[in-house]
């Protein structure tokens, strides 16, 4: 089985028509697969399990300030989510 669609008349089709027999189809859909939840929707998600654990965050990845936030700014956002949550 070809991974495209060989009947296709544009080259989109041709080559993302289909999934070899081999593959999974499972996490191709729309709504298949579960979104990230945010750091807020985390700490609620880890409470409802009981669970505890202390937070780390880690240095920055990319060059502070990011979209307006600086290393201070996320580490504040961060203890603000955890207060906020009890």
């Amino acid at each position: 089985d070809s991974s495209g669609d060989v009947n296709g008349t544009i080259a989109e089709e041709y080559v993302y028509g289909g999934t070899s027999d081999w593959r999974t189809d499972l996490y191709s859909h729309p709504g298949s697969c579960p979104e990230i939840p945010t750091h807020k929707e985390s700490i609620e998600l880890i409470q409802s399990f009981g669970a505890k654990f202390t937070p780390e965050l880690k240095g920055p990845s990319v060059e502070m300030p990011f979209n307006g936030f600086s290393q201070e700014d996320y580490a504040q956002k961060m203890i603000d989510e955890y207060v906020a949550a009890g």
